[in-house]
């Protein structure tokens, strides 16, 4: 069932990677960026974020089944207020509106 929506690209894909989350439980990720391509997210996260888990090219494969559910407030409007801050958790639970910093499933 998807319950989540994640509030940070990297850590939000990290937490995909390592298994943490089911894909299948993310409705969508939104993001303070603002990457017009899954290559270029991939270029300006993974050597510091990412390779760790997956392969580059796994990486970029898994970018590109997620970019549809990627929402990037910053590409349509710079001056973008978000109601929620990832200092309190990068994972909203959309059955009590809480933020966590680890994985809820």
């Amino acid at each position: 069932m998807k319950t989540l929506i994640g509030l940070s690209m990297s850590f939000c894909i990290a937490d995909i990677l390592a298994k943490r989350i089911d894909i299948g439980s993310v409705i969508c990720i939104v993001t303070n960026t603002a990457f017009k391509t899954p290559e270029e997210a991939l270029d300006y996260y993974y050597d510091n974020h990412w390779k760790n888990y997956e392969c580059r090219n796994e990486t970029r494969d898994l970018l590109k089944v997620l970019w549809s559910l990627i929402y990037q407030p910053r590409l349509n409007n710079t001056d973008v207020n978000q109601q929620y801050n990832i200092g309190f958790g990068h994972w909203v639970n959309t059955s009590n509106g809480t933020l966590n910093r680890k994985p809820v499933n």
